[in-house]
Order: structure tokens, then C-alpha cells, then sequence
């Protein structure tokens, strides 16, 4: 059922009980100038980003994404190395776990500057057959299917309407990915449409669309970005659907895009990614800032328990006016709404969580998850409790999760096995039951059972207690 992405036969071997990811060897802490940048986070970032881009990264392309993985700024890491007098270190770092993977025969030069993964560092992921489509996994409120959207619709597999559709797609790269060579605007949402179309009809009255697009997307070479997001927002609104607002997440990421902020200071930083939210029907809209209330800040009690305002005003030719007493009478114990910039940092337990289990079984992680917590957020504030969500770019089921914590049904869609598979931990740990199809993993499902509870036994943590392990 599962296919071989690539077409090569060599295939790297490991064990599910390996507690190293195969780059772990590759480079020496002994290093000059590399301590540093010299630990798994380092060789995990660069794998992870050749993985991201279906193998290939030109140079440039390579020290951006790192630094964005690491949240850190290249223009900030400057020394002496031997002789040479300012030397960027992060820059050398990468490039000496290149030469590594180079030894290693796991890159090939594909042209100047540009290096593709080669022989067994390529095949370590794998897509489900076109047309094709597994259940594999299910809880009380949910399932993960591996596949491919297009079939899930297709076949008619999900049944009720759909309330809430959320999703962060592929983003724009000028590297190929496993749906094509989509670096261009139009291609891309030529695609993105593809897959949500067949959606659309299946939502119900005031279901909401949301979808994290990233906005870092460029013309080659250019410091001119893609008009991607314009297109999608004009093609969904074309397709009938009403564009309820862009909310801005923003999160603790590093400096970017670097070469045009941090190498030739053309650009400001880019501080957060769009959340387009539509809808089919603005008056029937299911979504609703009661259920996100956030706690009101110390001062602004304050200001409502000493008789709010004091002194009358009128501004702005009487478009605002205040009177005495204005918000005495707010009732501090429902919270605040919240304003449509949402910050999230990226750093995430419960994904640092998963990203170790698939460690552990020797498989790739997931190098662009959405935190927890942002998906919580959106699930809470745009799914009444008892909806159904469903997300057709699903990685590792985040959104699920989300759902599951907080009461929502959920579907999550995702056609490569490695990605489907880390995502069991999430819901193995919660406490309900959690079934695994024996024909989707490969081994016995009791083995997969075995090591998920050997797994959270060295986490020293039961499965009822992983909700609340981390901060809120």
C-alpha cells in the first residue's frame, strides 16, 4: 500500500528502538569554532531541511532555513578562525556537516551551489499509492487517514457535513516538493484548489476556512515577494466563498528572510504568518470569540474598579466619545476578546514530544509543525464543540490533537507513512481509546503498543498524565 517516494532500490536500515538519527555520527565536536553549533539540534536542522525540500537546497537556501529552525540570526555569529579574522561560524558550521554528508556519499552536487540528498539519505520516506487510502488510526472523536485528499473525497470515506476546515498547505519553494514543481504563484494555487474544492461543497452552513499560509515566498533572486496569497483569497472568493478576516500570527522566529534582511539589508524583518479565515455563510457564522476570552491585564482591572473613565470626551468630529463612568461596569470575571494578532512562539512540548518518539523509532520528523497551542486557539475559537474539523495537509495530526483535548470530531489527512506514524504518541498518550490498524504499521500492532508505553515509561509520565505535562 505504501510506495517509495524515490525510485532508487539502496535502503537505509534501522531499528525502531534506535535512540539516534542517522546523521548523528557524521561530525566531530572536536571541531575548531563548531562547539557552538556542534549538537543534535545543528545535524537535526540540516537533515530536516534538505527532507523539507524533497532533497535539494541551493546554499543560501540551506543557511536560511537552519536559522530559521534554530531561531538564530547569522549576522550575529562572527569570529576567528586559525588565521582568518571574521568568520561566520554558522555559515562554516552548516558547511562542515555538508563535507560530513559529502564523505558519506548521503549529497550529490547538482550544480553550482546547489546539493541534492543522494543514495540511502533520500528513501527514508515514503508516499501511499495514488488513488489509495488507509484508515490508520482512530479514537473516540477521531481518525488519521493515509492518503492523499483527493482520493479521501473522491471515495466518500468522511460522512456528515464539515464545520470547521483547518490547514497549513505546502508552501511556495523553488525547489521541488512531492506535489511537483510548484515555485510559481499560479501553479501553487492552481494546486491548493485542487485539493480544496472537493471540500468546500461538504461544508456546512457558516463552517469556517482557515489556512496558515506562509508569506515568505519570493521571485528567485529577488527581493519581490510571491502574489500567492492574493491569488488563493480571489480564488476562494470566486469559488463562494466570504473572507472573514486575516488574523497575523506571530511568533518567535528568526530574523528573515535573511539573505535580504541580515546579508543585503534591503528588507524588514518578517514577523508573522497570515491565517486566512473564510466562510460560506457570513450571517450563519459558527465562529466565536466567547469561547478564546483571554484573562484582563492587571492594569485594566484596575482601571475598571476605580470607575473607568474620569473624563468626558469628544474626538474626531464625535466619532468617539467618552463619557464619565464609560466600562465601571465591565464584568472582569468573562475575560477579554482577543485581538486578531495572535502571538505563539514556536517552541512546542507537545511537538518536541513527538519529534522525539519518531527519534526513537528512527524515522524523519516533521520539520514544520504548527504549535499546539495555535491550533488549540483556532480549533476553540472557530469549531463549536461536538463539530467536526478536518485537516487535508494533516503532518502529524496536530490539529487532532487539538480536537481531541477540546471535544471537537476531527479528521486529518496525510499521505506519507513516516508522518502518520509519530503522530500515534499524541493520542496514545491521552487516555482514550486508541486503536492502530494493524494493516498500516508494518509490524505487530502490540509491538507498536509495547513501545509507545515503553516510551512514555522513560518520559517517566503515564498516558492520563500527558495533558497536563506542559505549561498552559
Amino acid at each position: 500500500m505504501i510506495q517509495k517516494r524515490y525510485a532508487s532500490k539502496k535502503c537505509l536500515q534501522v531499528t525502531p528502538n534506535t535512540n539516534k538519527l542517522y546523521f548523528n555520527e557524521l561530525i566531530k565536536p572536536t571541531e575548531p569554532k563548531m562547539a557552538e553549533f556542534v549538537q543534535f539540534d545543528m545535524l537535526h536542522a540540516v537533515e530536516t531541511a534538505y527532507f523539507e525540500n524533497d532533497g535539494t537546497l541551493s546554499q543560501k537556501e540551506l543557511y536560511e532555513a537552519v536559522a530559521n529552525k534554530l531561531n538564530i540570526n547569522p549576522s550575529e555569529h562572527y569570529g576567528k578562525v586559525g588565521k582568518q579574522e571574521n568568520v561566520n561560524t554558522f555559515y562554516r558550521a552548516c558547511r562542515w556537516i555538508q563535507q560530513s554528508m559529502k564523505e558519506k556519499r548521503l549529497l550529490e552536487n547538482v550544480s553550482r551551489g546547489v546539493w541534492t540528498l543522494a543514495g540511502t539519505a533520500k528513501e527514508r520516506l515514503h508516499v501511499i499509492q495514488e488513488g489509495k487510502s488507509v484508515i490508520a488510526m482512530s479514537t473516540n472523536l477521531g481518525i488519521m487517514i493515509c492518503s492523499k485528499t483527493e482520493a479521501v473525497f473522491e471515495s466518500g470515506i468522511i460522512e456528515g457535513d464539515i464545520d470547521l476546515v483547518l490547514t497549513s498547505p505546502p508552501y511556495i519553494l523553488q525547489n521541488p516538493r512531492n506535489y511537483g514543481g510548484l515555485s510559481e504563484a499560479k501553479e501553487w494555487v492552481k494546486f491548493i484548489m485542487s485539493v480544496l474544492r472537493p471540500i468546500i461543497p461538504r461544508m456546512s452552513d457558516g463552517a469556517s476556512l482557515c489556512l496558515n499560509i506562509g508569506q515568505d515566498s519570493f521571485h528567485k533572486k529577488l527581493p519581490a515577494r510571491q502574489t500567492h496569497i492574493e491569488r488563493l483569497t480571489l480564488e476562494l472568493e470566486d469559488e463562494g466563498l466570504w473572507l472573514v478576516d486575516r488574523l497575523l500570527w506571530t511568533s518567535n522566529k528568526a530574523p528573515g528572510p535573511a539573505q535580504y534582511t541580515s546579508i543585503e539589508r534591503q528588507m524588514l524583518r518578517s514577523a508573522y504568518e497570515p491565517l486566512l479565515h473564510f466562510t460560506n455563510n457570513p450571517l450563519k457564522l459558527m465562529s466565536c470569540n466567547q469561547r478564546v476570552l483571554q484573562p484582563h491585564s492587571e492594569t485594566h482591572k484596575k482601571f475598571v474598579t476605580s470607575g473607568g473613565t474620569r473624563k468626558a470626551a469628544n474626538n474626531s468630529d464625535g466619532a468617539h466619545r467618552k463619557s464619565v463612568g464609560d466600562y465601571s461596569k465591565t464584568d472582569l470575571t468573562k475575560g477579554k476578546i482577543p485581538t486578531n494578532n495572535l502571538y505563539f512562539g514556536n517552541k512546542c512540548g507537545r511537538n518536541e514530544l513527538v519529534n522525539k518518539y519518531a527519534r526513537m523509532l528512527g524515522i524523519p520528523t516533521h520539520g514544520a509543525k504548527m504549535p499546539f497551542k495555535l491550533a488549540k486557539f483556532l480549533v476553540e475559537y472557530l469549531c463549536p464543540v461536538g463539530g467536526l474539523a478536518v485537516d487535508p495537509f494533516g503532518g502529524t495530526a496536530t490539529m487532532g490533537e487539538a480536537c481531541q483535548v477540546t471535544g471537537r470530531k476531527w479528521v486529518t489527512i496525510e499521505p506519507i507513512y513516516e508522518y502518520v506514524r509519530q503522530s500515534f504518541i499524541r493520542f496514545k498518550s491521552l487516555g482514550d481509546d486508541c486503536y492502530i490498524n494493524p494493516a498500516f504499521i508494518a509490524n505487530n500492532p502490540m509491538e507498536e503498543d509495547n513501545f509507545a508505553a515503553n516510551f512514555l515509561a522513560a518520559n517517566k509520565m503515564d498516558r492520563g498524565q500527558f495533558s497536563g505535562c506542559f505549561a498552559a
